[in-house]
């Protein structure tokens, strides 16, 4: 059971797992509820590092941010009148899951 100290909440998402986070707060939480007998260390759980807010208004960072999705999701390029709102789409995409 403790392996699972060593899986990040990303890797349950992109796993299939995602709908977990809208009953349970975090991958702790849920292992707690649903194998109680065993005694969780919920300090011992990978935690996602925080992203300082002013790296988000560096426009490289986000780029570089974007670039990295758009790579994952298969985008090749982005047409002019697209790229306002596809932009706007990964940032809260990104959002979502920093969150």
């Amino acid at each position: 059971m403790s392996d699972w100290y060593n899986v990040s909440r990303t890797e349950v998402s992109e796993n299939g797992g995602q709908r977990l986070f809208n009953t349970y707060r975090s991958l702790g939480e849920a292992l707690k509820t649903v194998y109680p007998d065993f005694n969780w260390e919920m300090e011992k759980f990978v935690k996602l590092r925080p992203v300082k807010k002013a790296l988000w208004n560096d426009v490289n960072y986000q780029r570089t941010k974007l670039e990295k999705i758009g790579n994952e999701l298969g985008i090749e390029q982005v047409h002019s009148h697209h790229k306002v709102l596809f932009q706007l789409n990964l940032i809260a995409a990104l959002a979502v899951r920093l969150v």
